[in-house]
């Protein structure tokens, strides 16, 4: 086994230097570009690296980025199949100008998967303040033995404390709220409470760094042509955790807008930087929407095409037998057996006919899942207090 370390390096002190040694230095660019504030909130079609050269240094109040995965998604005009010194190094140069053009205080978010988010966190170490690493517990498609089910968000600031922070600030955005339900997380023990009291933490009600409330974007019908749609919430959450109104947030992998969007309906200026024309399109047209009054996050009727899915889509049904009565089935055919049933199980020894468990379920895992919970009764329980 052939072992490298990345660490052979004088450790700094990130809030005593100001050149720490770099550990990359082909990510300093000798072009010279004239640069400029960003004053107004605006969409750019153009390579990010390009644009973000042009942006003057410490002008951004918060940063998120999303960015290809290198993992040969279906992006519109453009490839995902680096090699991988490629992509690192890619990544590594606007990693850093990302850095250099966020104000002192400033908050950088980077979602990625937790392999690239590794190597990530090495360079944005050398120049930032690291905070959090934030699970966003959001499963994904099966690949390989074990399911990847998280993402991972890197959470950096510019400098030791962050200039905007809020959980509960009533004069920063009306009934703002960050915090989640944690029933059951904190010990009971009276000590353990009074401790958390002294600490300002209040039971039931956290915001720690394995986010499972926010899901990914599934329905078709909230979906806009893009392999890597992330939910409105989670940009929610983010922009309003570390930014005020007025606050300039900038996204230079902007898809379809989803960071401008949510940025503009919370009242704060937003910059986009997104190299496809279609999708730089498509986010205008959605920015333009908002303009008149329409919720760009809203259901449609028209459903549009979704990339990178490995399920068929699911034909609109009048369900002869409800769906409940045929996972009921699964379960009593389960208890009888004793194993999960297989197709031919079913067909055995079901009073239902095949050919409905084909039809209203996506994939046979999904006809079977009911077995493998105990949550579903033949009668529901009906709570006393209120039948």
């Amino acid at each position: 086994m052939l072992v490298v370390s990345l660490w052979n390096y004088e450790k700094i002190d990130m809030e005593k230097s100001n050149k720490p040694v770099l550990l990359f230095p082909n990510i300093i660019s000798d072009k010279q570009v004239e640069r400029k504030k960003i004053k107004s909130s605006m969409l750019i079609n153009n390579d990010c690296i390009e644009e973000l050269q042009k942006i003057q240094s410490e002008t951004i109040d918060m940063v998120f980025v999303d960015p290809p995965y290198n993992l040969s998604k279906k992006y519109s005009d453009s490839g995902d199949n680096m090699s991988m010194q490629e992509y690192y190094e890619w990544c590594d140069r606007w990693l850093h100008e990302l850095s250099r053009v966020l104000k002192q205080g400033g908050s950088m978010f980077v979602l990625n998967i937790p392999k690239s988010s590794a190597r990530h966190f090495l360079l944005l170490h050398q120049e930032m303040y690291f905070q959090n690493w934030i699970v966003w517990d959001a499963l994904s498609t099966p690949l390989g033995t074990i399911m990847p089910a998280h993402y991972a968000i890197l959470y950096f600031t510019k400098g030791r404390c962050p200039k905007r922070f809020n959980l509960k600030d009533p004069k920063n955005d009306q009934n703002l709220d960050l915090t989640v339900a944690l029933d059951g997380e904190f010990c009971s023990r009276p000590s353990c409470k009074k401790m958390r009291m002294k600490k300002g933490v209040q039971d039931h009600r956290y915001l720690n760094d394995i986010w499972s409330d926010i899901h990914r974007i599934k329905h078709n019908s909230l979906r806009e042509d893009h392999p890597t749609l992330l939910p409105p919430k989670l940009l929610q959450r983010l922009i309003l955790m570390t930014t005020n109104r007025d606050d300039l947030v900038l996204d230079c992998f902007n898809g379809v807008g989803t960071t401008t969007l949510v940025a503009a309906q919370l009242g704060r200026k937003y910059f986009g930087i997104e190299k496809s024309g279609t999708y730089t399109a498509t986010s205008k047209k959605r920015h333009a929407d908002l303009d008149r009054g329409i919720d760009p996050f809203a259901k449609r009727n028209t459903i549009p095409s979704v990339k990178n899915s490995t399920l068929k889509r699911v034909v609109n049904h009048k369900y002869e037998i409800p769906k409940r009565t045929l996972q009921l089935e699964i379960k009593r055919i389960y208890a009888k057996i004793g194993y999960i049933p297989e197709r031919d199980d079913v067909v055995k020894h079901s009073k239902y006919p095949i050919k409905y468990f084909d039809m209203y379920f996506r994939s046979w895992f999904e006809v079977t899942e009911a077995a493998r919970t105990t949550g579903m009764l033949e009668n529901r329980i009906r709570n006393i207090d209120h039948p």
